[in-house]
């Protein structure tokens, strides 16, 4: 059960349970006092408060727990000086007082100012961008046959390509869109508005990265994919290291023509260097071309 107490802060190193500000060398303070026990031993535990603080708490405490009635229920209050008798009983007595609102409520917690990303020196957060879409229109192709999706399915991936979205290696795009195909086509008809727009929100489009070299674009881009797939993973610090790859990438003012080039930017290692190298021979990743068939 807990009691309760109250006297001058013997240093000014204890800290206010309520407002988490240190509490003055001297000043009146008031205590919740919780004994537990620990092995054969009575621990007290005191959490101090500041007078109003103090009050403020037992109005959060659960209806029917102990709290202060009168002066009598605090230790150490004969020991306190008269004018801080006469303030503390005041407290307690407008605190049960229905005619009297207090204590005041707590003033409302400051928002936090977000601090500078690490690839970026803005004080100020960076308003929301919107997410980019493309209209794609309803269309409707009749006369399909089942036999006719693998080409189609192609084609429309191919579609997709070239309109920016982020589609994976051909085989690939032909098996995640072809099962698509198949359940938009009713009698004959296939909608292919519904298929576009699925496989549309399934990949997504393409990062576009601004550069101080445009040739480095397509690069970073890839890093910055690399990068989302990896925070969707759960993975932040592959996350984070992916998008200062791509930072680094779209902040050089020469063209990336190699990994060993790359190497020596900041935050670039062997393994994205491998990558750079990768993507510069073949103009794919397969980490990420794995990730885009969800392997």
């Amino acid at each position: 059960m807990a009691t309760f107490a109250v006297e001058y802060a013997k240093s000014g190193r204890s800290t206010c349970k309520g407002t988490k500000e240190l509490i003055p060398k001297g000043a009146l303070r008031l205590a919740k006092v919780t004994e537990r026990e620990h092995g054969d031993k009575t621990i007290s535990m005191a959490a101090w408060y500041l007078p109003v603080p103090f009050f403020q708490m037992m109005k959060r405490m659960r209806k029917g727990s102990a709290i202060v009635e009168s002066s009598a229920d605090l230790a150490g209050f004969d020991e306190l000086k008269d004018d801080d008798k006469g303030a503390v009983e005041k407290m307690i007595s407008d605190y049960h007082d229905e005619d009297v609102d207090w204590p005041p409520k707590p003033a409302p917690k400051p928002k936090k100012k977000k601090e500078p990303s690490s690839d970026g020196d803005a004080t100020q957060p960076s308003p929301k961008k919107a997410k980019k879409t493309i209209e794609i229109p309803d269309e409707k192709r009749e006369g399909v046959e089942m036999g006719q999706l693998r080409d189609i399915a192609e084609e429309l991936s191919e579609r997709l390509r070239g309109m920016g979205y982020n589609v994976p290696d051909a085989d690939s795009a032909r098996q995640q869109c072809g099962p698509v195909c198949r359940e938009c086509l009713v009698d004959g008809v296939l909608d292919v508005g519904n298929v576009l727009r699925g496989m549309a929100a399934k990949w997504g489009l393409k990062e576009t990265i601004e550069c101080v070299v445009a040739e480095n674009a397509p690069l970073a881009g890839v890093f910055k994919e690399l990068s989302s797939f990896e925070y969707k993973k759960g993975d932040n610090i592959k996350g984070t290291a992916y998008k200062k790859v791509s930072a680094a990438l779209a902040a050089h003012t020469a063209q990336i023509t190699s990994g060993k080039e790359a190497k020596k930017l900041a935050g670039i290692g062997k393994s994205s260097a491998d990558k750079i190298d990768e993507f510069l021979s073949s103009g794919k990743v397969a980490k990420l071309e794995e990730y885009k068939q969800g392997v």
